[in-house]
């Protein structure tokens, strides 16, 4: 019985060995299995016995995830994006300049009429070109003429410059606009702006725009305005059609490294306003303020005036408070603003020689601006400093009858200019009045082909003075009484 049971149990034994080495047989399926051969191709992440429908509705899912990919990527390349590319969109083929000041003229040629400049970085619209390409036809701030190519570059070059230089500003889009103090509708209203005027975007504040004018912080409510990337366009030349070319600039000639200037088609100078003329009620005057000085001296010299043999260093920083230690190149900025407003207020038109502390402009460059503005005076704005900290007081500087380099009629009304300045200054101010000095070594002033005045304002050497000029309040003084002595010397 016992024998019987055991050969069962060694039979059956027998049998699974057999089945264990048969190829094809489960056992044998698995040991394969966990040892795959390293040379079989990847199957599909898919696997085999997935239902049709299955299928599909995975295609569709790695279907929307590479389309959420893509629209991710296409949001992070968006917000990538330099939004001062949008100033691009103003221009269907942009050109920018890459001289200090490009003339542009009614023809392409040097003997043509220049009806306007752009300064460096500014540019607008080609409309085409000459055949030999040494000219290009241009539309910019609504001037349309022609400027050399030699001092102008197009295509990417010109995009890339563009979006680098461009501001962002508030551009006015209902035709009178209430400028506040404060960002409040029931404000003080500071002055009113005009529809397609455009100024510095300085913030937002609720629901209003910040800009700057005259010096002051200005607010413009949002539903009035909108926000834009701009380049400075071109500056019609007024009508002073004897000033529209300087003296021995010729188109052809090429920049010069040495110094920093440009003896070009183009002039060297950036005559620009926070906000353009305002259109209408305009008394069809236009002075040209030059706030002296800026952030940086320019060693090299110059020629004291046309033809000079003596030569002066372009441009120095001045002088600064020895109380407050303020330069005193931001308190003629300062003080510049607010004359500016206060003309414009009055109905003249405004050229600025400079707007910011950066403005690497010599005191001769100066001039030719101001002398190709279309600007009936040239105001030029200064502090004073002595090593006597006892002095104060307001002088003004014009040329003598002797000087060299200016008409006799130019001279005459340039001290008739500085006389009446400095009278109604000091009557508004209460400062002591110095009067007049005649001298004929100022760069700035012999250069000048129309009446001119170098206005110091005070002494930022004497304590009481230094913070005085440093007060906004007195600065406003300052600047009425130079408009009211602009007025009184036109006869207004």
């Amino acid at each position: 019985m016992r024998s019987r049971m055991l050969r069962k149990i060694l039979a059956l034994l027998f049998v699974l060995v057999l089945a264990c080495a048969v190829p094809g047989c489960s056992c044998s399926k698995k040991e394969e299995a966990a040892q795959p051969d390293s040379t079989e191709e990847k199957v599909s992440e898919i696997p085999e016995n997935t239902t049709e429908e299955e299928r599909t509705e995975s295609e569709s899912e790695k279907e929307i995830r590479r389309s959420a990919e893509t629209e991710s990527d296409s949001e992070t390349k968006k917000e990538d994006k330099d939004p001062r590319s949008a100033v691009l969109d103003n221009y269907r083929d942009i050109f920018v300049v890459t001289a200090n000041l490009l003339n542009v003229r009614e023809e392409p040629s040097t003997d043509a009429k220049v009806v306007a400049t752009i300064v460096k970085n500014g540019g607008g619209e080609v409309l085409d070109k000459t055949a030999d390409g040494s000219w290009l036809h241009v539309r910019s701030g609504g001037v349309e003429g022609y400027v050399s190519a030699e001092y102008a570059v197009t295509g990417t070059e010109a995009e890339a410059l563009a979006i680098e230089n461009c501001t962002e500003g508030i551009r006015i889009t209902e035709e009178v606009v209430n400028v506040r103090k404060i960002a409040d509708s029931h404000g003080d209203i500071l002055t009113k702006a005009y529809e397609g005027e455009v100024y510095r975007y300085l913030g937002e504040d609720d629901e209003f725009y910040q800009t700057s004018i005259g010096g002051e912080d200005a607010f413009i409510h949002v539903s009035c305005a909108q926000t834009v990337y701009y380049l400075q366009e071109a500056v019609p030349s007024g009508s002073n059609e004897a000033e529209n070319s300087l003296e021995g600039e010729t188109d052809a000639a090429s920049d010069s490294e040495e110094d920093g200037t440009d003896t070009a088609e183009s002039t060297t100078a950036v005559p620009t306003t926070t906000s353009p003329a305002r259109p209408g009620g305009s008394n069809g005057i236009i002075v040209c303020i030059d706030p002296g000085h800026q952030a940086y001296g320019i060693s090299a010299m110059e020629p004291n005036g046309p033809g000079s043999s003596v030569m002066k260093a372009k441009l120095t920083t001045g002088t600064q408070g020895c109380v407050t230690g303020i330069p005193e190149y931001e308190i003629n900025l300062q003080v510049s603003l607010k004359l500016q407003a206060e003309l414009q207020a009055r109905g003249y038109s405004v050229v600025m020689i400079r707007t910011t502390n950066d403005c690497p402009l010599s005191n001769a460059e100066r001039a030719q601006v101001a002398n190709g503005s279309g600007a009936q005076i040239f105001v030029r704005i200064h502090c004073n400093s002595v090593t006597d900290q006892s002095v104060t007081g307001i002088i003004n500087y014009a040329p003598s009858n002797a000087n060299p380099y200016m008409s006799q009629p130019v001279i005459n009304s340039s001290i008739t200019l500085a006389q009446t300045l400095v009278n109604h200054m000091c009557a508004v101010t209460g400062a002591v009045n110095r009067g007049i000095i005649l001298d004929d070594s100022m760069t700035g002033i012999n250069w000048c082909t129309i009446p001119v005045a170098i206005v110091e304002m005070g002494f930022m050497s004497n304590p009481t003075e230094d913070q005085l000029l440093a007060n906004a309040d007195y600065q406003r003084k300052l600047a009425i009484g130079m408009a009211n002595g602009i007025d009184a010397y036109f006869g207004r």
